[in-house]
C-alpha cells in the first residue's frame, strides 16, 4: 500500500478527487534555507500549488510519510520529525515495515501528537476521507489498489 513504494492507493485517491499533489522521495521539500528533505511521500493540498517549483516544493507538506530503514530510522524519528513539526506539517506517518510498529502523528496546536496507536483503521485529516487499514501496511498482506479503493470509497 504505502510501505516499500506501494503508494498507489493514496495517489489514486488524491488524483481521483483532485485533492492535491503527491510526491515521492525524488522531490526536495524546502522548509527553510537550512532544512531541505526528501521524504518518502509528501502530499500537498491542491490550493498550495503555488509552493511547487521546478526543482523543489516550498514549505512543509500537509502529510509526510516516512518508511523506516535501519539507515534512516534515527533521522526520520529525530531531526526530520522535529523540523516538520516546527514548520507546520499537519500529519507525519512513520511506517516500520520490519516490526509493523507504525506510528501516526497529527497536529495539535504547535506540536504533533500520536494518534491511532494500535487502531485497525488510520484516518487522515490532511487528505480528507482517506484512510488505511493497519493490515494494508504489512508488506506481506498488501491488497490491490482496486480492493483498497473499493473499501475507501464505500
Amino acid at each position: 500500500m504505502i510501505v516499500a513504494g506501494h503508494d498507489g492507493v493514496l495517489r489514486w485517491y488524491i488524483d481521483r478527487r483532485r485533492l492535491g499533489f503527491l510526491y515521492r522521495e525524488v522531490v526536495a521539500v524546502r522548509l527553510s534555507s537550512g532544512s531541505v528533505f526528501q521524504p518518502d511521500l509528501a502530499c500537498y493540498r491542491a490550493e498550495r500549488r503555488s509552493a511547487i517549483r521546478h526543482d523543489h516544493v516550498e514549505g512543509a507538506p500537509d502529510l509526510v510519510v516516512e518508511v523506516l530503514s535501519p539507515r534512516t530510522a534515527g533521522r526520520d524519528t529525530g531531526p526530520k520529525f522535529a523540523a516538520y513539526e516546527r514548520h507546520g506539517v499537519i500529519e507525519y506517518w512513520v511506517l516500520d515495515p520490519q516490526t509493523l510498529g507504525h506510528r501516526c502523528y497529527r497536529r495539535d496546536g504547535d506540536e504533533l501528537v500520536e494518534y491511532a496507536a494500535g487502531a485497525v483503521k488510520i484516518e487522515s485529516i490532511a487528505v480528507p476521507g482517506f484512510f488505511v487499514l493497519r493490515e494494508w501496511l504489512d508488506p506481506e498482506r498488501t491488497p490491490s489498489i482496486t480492493e483498497s479503493l473499493a473499501l475507501i470509497e464505500a
